[in-house]
């Protein structure tokens, strides 16, 4: 709980409109400095041997707060989806995750097999 993070926070767009808000947490033991991230957070993580094995991912409905409608202009009273992710490289976390999408311009399909 007291360890130091780098926190990466991102307007993502689609057409110049922005459509997600995402703020992802590294242990600074990773990644210490925001210019080691380029493009891709995953090419970073790879680079220094801590590419994700697994993760553990939560959707969930949530009402947008002032900053979601001001950064993703949005109405009074939206809502959004939610997805926290837990990305683990061996037993250890090396990304946590919130992303979160305009819920008027996202459709999630996921294929499930047994």
């Amino acid at each position: 709980p007291h360890a130091s993070v780098l926190r990466l926070k991102r307007v993502r767009t689609a057409d110049g409109s922005p459509i997600a808000l995402e703020v992802a947490s590294v242990p600074s033991f990773i990644l210490s400095d925001p210019d080691m991230v380029g493009d891709s957070l995953y090419h970073a993580l790879d680079a220094v041997g801590a590419m994700p094995e697994r993760a553990v991912q939560r959707m969930q409905a949530g009402p947008a707060e002032t900053d979601d409608m001001e950064r993703l202009h949005l109405e009074e009273h939206a809502s959004l989806l939610i997805v926290e992710r837990r990305c683990f490289h061996g037993e250890r976390v090396v990304e946590y995750t919130q992303t979160r999408y305009r819920g008027d311009v996202y459709d999630f399909v996921l294929e499930l097999h047994r």
